[in-house]
């Protein structure tokens, strides 16, 4: 088991995460292999493969959020499963 650290720096925590972090229970479903734990970072715990494409993936949702100041359930769908955006 790898754990890794996502610090959120670019974005409105509340638009990243969603009113009662609905946009973080979303994108835990997507990885059901690990764990995510939120607190002032986020440490996600699994294999090192999903691990690796967690962070990707999470860093892509975090550019379209700074890019367009909103996220949408839409948007994390198509861009965690590696639909053009």
């Amino acid at each position: 088991m790898i754990e890794r650290i996502y610090i959120l720096e670019s974005v409105d925590p509340v638009i990243f995460y969603g009113v009662n972090n609905v946009n973080m229970q979303l994108i835990k479903t997507l990885f059901p292999k690990l764990r995510i734990v939120q607190g002032k970072c986020d440490e996600v715990i699994g294999d090192e493969e999903e691990s690796e494409l967690f962070l990707k993936k999470i860093r892509e949702v975090e550019k379209y959020c700074e890019e367009f100041n909103s996220l949408s359930e839409d948007v994390i769908l198509d861009i965690i499963k590696g639909k053009a955006r």
